[in-house]
C-alpha cells in the first residue's frame, strides 16, 4: 500500500453506499495489477447481458448510482470498467439474497 491515509466516516450511511464505497476502493486497488486494456463503449443491451440482469435492472443500477453511463446525444453507453465494478457489488447483492433464502 502507498503512503496515502484514506478516511471514510460512516456517519449516516446506508448499507448500499457501504457496499458501494467498499466495491470502488477493492476495484481501485486491484486496477494497477492488471494491463490497461480499452475501456469499451457498451450498449444497454450488452451490458445488461454481460451482467446477466434486465435491461430494466440495468436502468435501475444506472439511476441508484451504481453504474454510470456516457451519454453521446439521445445514446446512453456503459464503460467496461464500470460493469468491472458493478460486477462487484451485484455479486454482493446476490450472496445477500442467498444468505437470506438460507436462514
Amino acid at each position: 500500500m502507498n503512503n496515502k491515509e484514506t478516511r471514510i466516516f460512516l456517519v449516516g450511511c446506508t448499507e448500499e453506499e457501504l457496499a458501494n464505497k467498499i466495491a470502488e476502493i477493492v476495484f481501485s486497488l486491484m486496477k494497477p495489477h492488471f494491463p490497461e486494456k480499452e475501456d469499451k463503449l457498451l450498449t444497454r443491451k450488452e451490458a445488461s447481458r454481460i451482467l446477466n440482469i434486465s435491461p430494466q435492472t440495468l436502468d435501475a443500477r444506472v439511476r441508484e448510482g451504481i453504474i454510470q453511463v456516457v451519454r453521446i446525444g439521445k445514446k446512453v453507453l456503459i464503460r467496461q470498467s464500470e460493469l468491472d465494478k458493478a460486477l462487484l457489488v451485484i455479486r454482493r447483492y446476490k450472496r445477500d439474497d442467498l444468505d437470506r433464502e438460507a436462514a
